[in-house]
């Protein structure tokens, strides 16, 4: 398997949370990922590793490491030295807080979404609201650490029960829905 370096990539994800990324990406042609959270760029990895030569992969992240757990410090070296160089022309950083980029954003439409920045429900709830809007219908939204003790999960359990979108498949920590 080539992805041997994201081994060695720091970050929260799991190598079968990482190849369901990869797997995703494949699906997407000529289109646009959108990742919130990007910290040292594992999860980024394995999206670039699956896109074709006509997508693009936007990572959203203010680099400052808010919110992790060995505390505030500048990671955006660290993402940059951690991407693939094969792979940078189809890379595009949007460097500031989640809602202020969804503000700036050209309102191209998005192909699939990973949430995976702050897990606070206030946080998630408002990076979907923020970005979902921009989303394809049909298409995918990913959240990361749906099994985890925080708020992803009763934000995520809501807008099913809402019908926002519905719920395709868990994957380890990953709860993979589609925007309706």
């Amino acid at each position: 398997m080539f992805f041997y370096k994201e081994r060695g990539v720091m970050g929260q994800l799991q190598l079968e949370e990482g190849y369901l990324l990869y797997k995703c990406a494949k699906k997407i042609k000529d289109g646009i990922i959108l990742e919130i959270g990007s910290y040292k760029g594992k999860s980024a990895n394995f999206l670039l590793r699956g896109i074709d030569d006509g997508t693009t992969l936007h990572c959203v992240d203010t680099w400052d490491n808010n919110g992790m757990t060995e505390g505030k410090y500048n990671t955006y070296n660290i993402f940059e030295r951690n991407i693939p160089e094969s792979k940078k022309k189809q890379l595009i950083k949007h460097r500031g807080s989640s809602e202020d980029m969804a503000k700036k954003w050209d309102g191209k439409k998005i192909d699939l979404l990973f949430i995976d920045g702050d897990h606070s429900r206030h946080a998630v709830e408002s990076d979907f609201y923020n970005w979902s809007k921009f989303v394809k219908k049909g298409s995918y939204i990913l959240f990361h650490d749906y099994t985890n003790p925080c708020g992803v999960k009763d934000f995520v359990d809501e807008l099913v029960s809402k019908g926002l979108v519905e719920k395709v498949d868990l994957v380890k920590s990953i709860y993979i829905s589609r925007m309706k």
